[in-house]
């Protein structure tokens, strides 16, 4: 799954810089006071010692985020994140699910008044994870909670004065500790990517 994203923000940004000028003109970024609502999704591989006792393995995470544009190139938001991913270091064949709430900071480069913008962002996540452990024919859940930062880089695309394309690479880094044995804490990392759409208004 991994590759086809590859492959899919290659061949949109190839697209992107491909496109007449005329065309790619006619947009950009909005500038200060605009609100905006971003929804991705993405292919992650997540590793550390909470996700594999042996590797990394596979998952998925859908990111809405609401943001405000406080200058032109500078935006404020809060973003959720929902991931999920095939095994934990508990169960070989069991999925984790984790929530993850927190404030975002992106800032985009290059030249103003421009429809292509590259950007870096940073979010810091308050995170609950919720995990089954196998033990014979019983399961026992468990919840993880922690924090975690978030940092991408990526290219945002305007469609039009209102709509845009997001295409980024993200890693997670995260702490996460189980409430009913505080001396346990395990780390866990997220390396992945996005792609989104965005509105303003």
């Amino acid at each position: 799954m991994t590759r086809c994203y590859t492959f899919f923000l290659v061949v949109l940004t190839a697209a992107l810089f491909a496109a007449p000028e005329p065309l790619r003109a006619q947009n950009s970024l909005p500038g200060s006071g605009a609100f905006g609502v971003d929804v991705s999704f993405s292919a992650t591989t997540m590793g550390g010692n909470f996700y594999s006792r042996d590797g990394r393995t596979a998952g998925w995470s859908f990111a809405p985020t609401a943001f405000y544009v406080v200058e032109s190139d500078i935006s404020l938001g809060l973003s959720l994140q929902i991931s999920r991913s095939n095994s934990s270091k508990f169960s070989d064949e069991e999925p984790t699910t984790t929530v993850a709430l927190g404030p975002s900071f992106n800032v985009h480069f290059g030249e103003k008044g421009k429809e292509l913008a590259p950007f870096a962002g940073i979010s810091i996540l308050g995170i609950r994870t919720r995990v089954k452990e196998d033990r014979g024919i019983f399961q026992e859940s468990m919840t993880f909670y922690g924090a975690g930062v978030d940092l991408a880089s990526g290219v945002t695309f305007m469609l039009s004065p209102s709509v845009a394309v997001t295409g980024e690479a993200f890693v997670l880094a995260k702490v996460l500790t189980r409430l009913e044995d505080t001396e346990e804490t395990d780390v866990g990392n997220a390396l992945g990517l996005r792609v989104g759409l965005t509105g303003f208004f």
